[in-house]
């Protein structure tokens, strides 16, 4: 879903320019495998990781509002940069985005 945002394709949303310095690189070096790792790494450690998620999902047009939700409260609960504040059930972060079988 970040995919065109973290490889450079689309520019970051306006409520998330702030995350701008973190994606900074040389215009003839792509962002590799090795440097998104370090970014988002940068970001967790920082405590911003959660934070760029939710704002990202929250520019997401094509989201209906129970998706965005579910999707905000998984990333809250998956991301935290401490991990005691992590949700271990995932099923219970995503919440109804998995469909009950």
């Amino acid at each position: 879903m970040f995919e065109r945002y973290l490889s450079g394709i689309a520019k970051l949303p306006q409520t998330v320019l702030w995350a701008e310095q973190y994606f900074q690189i040389k215009k003839e070096e792509d962002l590799s495998r090795k440097r998104l790792t370090n970014l988002l790494e940068d970001l967790k450690r920082e405590d911003k990781l959660t934070l760029l998620a939710q704002q990202l999902v929250t520019a997401e047009q094509n989201l209906d509002d129970d998706k965005m939700q579910a999707l905000m409260r998984f990333f809250k609960a998956s991301l935290a940069c401490e991990p005691g504040l992590r949700e271990a059930d995932l099923k219970l972060a995503f919440g109804s985005l998995i469909p009950d079988r």
